[in-house]
């Protein structure tokens, strides 16, 4: 009786420990916080912006289960103003307003080079075995159609095709990111998946990451309208909610008196035409909801505000003498790395303030954000949680 009570007393205390150690990781991961950012506070976007998600399949697709009036709720709860559907292999169908949000079709072609977002897409089209880029359409001088490059650099579907200036391409995607970081077996993903049931928002922050191959594809391009775009790429498998708030892709578009159009077909036109010219931000949903950084370009006379796709003419500025990137507020003890690139090279890093660069020299520019985002229970990690698309400037 003696040895029994001998091995029964060990065995409960451990029983104690780990279920005290289990009720303190619970209550850690509870407690955990994602820091939030502000917006630059002294300066806006000339044109009004609207942000919205992108890349996201309906109960339409063989992997999707929600419905496009699911979808549109979530998104209004989110204040999104518009999604883009990517159903796939599908006709798409025509832009409408549900729950009054901006539904912008699109499919999401499977080709035998990876999968081909296609915005615009005519019935017609056949990209199974073709590489060649779709014809840019411009009516009266606004484009109604492009593609875009869905995770090229995904480890399950990566893109095997050319790349080119008139296509965008991912160059972040919640999906990839998830499976790149639970590789292999996903056996990575399970504290995280335990997380989601206390602190979803914590659990998907850890799915945040830099997608350098994507970066660097992307940084080879030099038109600025070859747009990065940062999709959530969301099925609804987990929870659809937080899938949409994954990525925000903040658009500037024109618009009159402040008002967009009305009419479904004629504001998702405007959309369109500013995602496929470039005209737009992203920003980590999960840390902001407007875009967290921008450019003021100067010439001396005036100044003009841009999110990306942006040339020196198209800026009507005539000679280019500073080039300012706006840097976000964040809470006290958030670390922020705003860095400016050219070419794909770093050339300035701040830590406290904005970049000021004079006479910038011809190139492309584009803009990342990084943050310090916390671990399930310890640490932080640095990844980027904004990006501009790029500016060109030329000689």
């Amino acid at each position: 009786m003696g040895k029994k009570r001998k091995r029964v007393l060990p065995a409960i205390l451990r029983l104690a420990l780990l279920t005290a150690l289990g009720v303190w990781a619970a209550q850690r991961i509870t407690n955990r916080q994602v820091p939030q950012l502000i917006p630059y506070p002294d300066a806006a976007p000339a044109n009004t912006t609207i942000s919205g998600a992108f890349h996201i399949h309906t109960e339409l697709s063989h992997d999707g289960n929600v419905s496009v009036g699911e979808i549109t709720e979530y998104a209004r709860e989110l204040s999104l103003d518009f999604v883009v559907l990517t159903d796939h292999n599908s006709d798409g169908g025509k832009p409408s307003i549900d729950n009054a949000v901006l539904v912008i079709p699109a499919t999401e072609s499977s080709t035998d080079f990876g999968h081909l977002i296609e915005i615009g897409k005519s019935t017609n089209d056949d990209h199974q075995t073709k590489d060649t880029p779709t014809t840019l359409e411009d009516v009266g001088g606004a484009r109604q159609r492009f593609q875009v490059l869905a995770h090229p650099s995904d480890r399950k579907r990566p893109w095997t095709g050319s790349y080119g200036n008139d296509r965008g391409l991912e160059i972040a995607s919640l999906a990839a990111s998830v499976r790149r970081l639970g590789h292999p077996l996903y056996l990575r993903l399970l504290p995280t998946a335990v997380a989601f049931f206390l602190n979803p928002e914590l659990a998907f922050a850890q799915a945040y990451d830099r997608d350098d191959l994507a970066l660097r594809r992307w940084d080879d391009l030099s038109s600025p309208s070859a747009g990065g775009f940062c999709a959530v790429d969301a099925h609804g498998r987990v929870s659809m909610e937080q899938e949409l708030r994954a990525w925000r892709v903040v658009v500037a578009v024109p618009a009159e008196n402040g008002q967009l159009p009305q009419d479904a077909a004629e504001r998702a036109g405007v959309v369109i035409n500013a995602l496929s010219r470039g005209r737009f931000a992203c920003v980590a949903g999960q840390i902001a909801s407007a875009a967290p950084l921008g450019f003021i370009l100067d010439d001396g006379d005036e100044t003009a505000i841009s999110l990306g796709g942006e040339t020196r003419k198209s800026n009507r500025l005539k000679s280019l003498t500073a080039l300012t990137l706006l840097r976000p507020r964040a809470g006290p003890n958030t670390s922020l790395h705003l860095s400016l690139l050219r070419n794909g090279e770093e050339i300035a890093r701040s830590y406290t303030g904005r970049i000021v660069l004079a006479h910038p020299s011809p190139g492309t520019y584009r803009a990342e954000l990084r943050m310090a985002l916390p671990g399930l229970l310890f640490g932080q990690r640095i990844v980027p949680v904004g990006y501009t698309n790029k500016i060109s400037v030329t000689e």
